[in-house]
């Protein structure tokens, strides 16, 4: 049994099929470790030097792969731009990652495995392969296989009931013809697409380039995973109009039990009736009643707010692996004087 290193961007699209093969078997086809999502990171925001790391058997089957690229002071890390909420990486064990340590170079002392997310990791904290775990943040998800609407809006607290239902109340008055549309057709992607760019570039986002454009290296990584996404009905773009003017967009993906909000975007001059809550509101009650998913997932740093539509907060982690015990003490006590020189 071996790892092979392989330049990532020449070398990904030959071994896409046995990606989406490991990401079923170990992760029930999770889209964000699907491979349209990930060779649409790979293409838009790697360099030559992301690495793509495949471990084979003895009879040249792969059994785990990841990406990693090189940092600073003798590690690698898993390749993480800033769009992939998780890292791509379908490890089976802690004793084939002990492994790669074999052949990275040997100045690399130790690993980072970047925005690790345990409910969908074969990987498990313990100090017996050197691991130090860090918080990267809290997301949620909502449990949509044992619940019904009505039981979960009742379970929501009593002050976000009563402010969905004053934005509806508030909104009804001046827009009465107020509705959500879904597109998950691949022909109405595209069209769906230019105006969330249009609206998103309209607001705060635009004056800090962040914003998503038909035409800048983001709006091209979006809607290319949407459009490959929604070759096989995996992409949808919710939409929500006031009368007929789009006060609100969310971009999502899924599999067959899986929903995943990626973006949302809003009118800023319609804040008054926070048109992103609302489509989020109607966007879960109609996962619920059409029993589409068993789950939404938000992937995000969660807010206050965002927890209190939720039905399950969990931890996002990094999680270290150090080349040997020795290693890692002696980093250990390099971090802490470099913290206590920074007093």
């Amino acid at each position: 049994m071996s790892w092979k290193l392989l330049p990532a961007k020449k070398n990904f699209d030959a071994f896409r099929q046995q990606w989406d093969h490991l990401n079923k078997i170990y992760f029930n086809s999770h889209p964000l470790l699907d491979s349209r999502f990930v060779s649409g990171l790979i293409k838009f925001f790697s360099t030559d030097h992301v690495l793509l790391a495949i471990y084979e058997n003895d009879s040249e089957e792969l059994k785990s792969m990841v990406l990693l690229e090189p940092g600073k002071y003798s590690q690698y890390f898993t390749f993480l731009p800033d769009q992939a909420p998780i890292a791509p990486a379908l490890i089976a064990s802690q004793e084939q990652l002990k492994e790669l340590f074999n052949y990275l170079p040997i100045s690399c002392c130790y690993l980072e495995i970047l925005c690790y997310d345990e409910k969908f990791s074969k990987l498990k904290k313990t100090s017996k392969y050197f691991y130090e775990i860090f918080h990267h943040c809290s997301t949620i998800s909502i449990d949509i296989e044992n619940n019904d609407f009505t039981c979960y809006w009742e379970n929501r607290s009593r002050k976000l009931k009563q402010n969905i239902r004053r934005y509806k109340n508030k909104l009804s008055k001046y827009y009465p013809d107020n509705r959500m549309i879904i597109h998950n057709d691949n022909k109405d992607i595209r069209s769906a697409f230019s105006r969330y760019c249009e609206l998103e570039s309209k607001g705060w986002k635009s004056k800090i380039g962040t914003a998503l454009e038909n035409g800048n290296k983001q709006g091209r990584f979006y809607y290319e995973i949407l459009n490959n996404f929604s070759v096989t009905n995996n992409a949808s773009i919710y939409e929500f109009y006031a009368d007929n003017t789009l006060i609100a967009s969310r971009l999502t993906i899924s599999n067959d039990d899986m929903l995943i909000n990626l973006k949302t975007t809003y009118d800023e001059n319609m804040s008054t009736y926070s048109p992103g809550r609302l489509l989020l509101y109607y966007q879960i009650e109609h996962v619920f009643k059409n029993c589409i998913y068993k789950t939404i997932e938000f992937y995000t740093n969660a807010t206050q707010d965002q927890i209190s539509w939720a039905t399950d907060t969990r931890e996002i982690t990094h999680l270290t692996l150090y080349k040997n015990p020795v290693i890692k003490s002696v980093i250990l006590i390099l971090k802490k004087i470099k913290k206590s020189c920074a007093y």
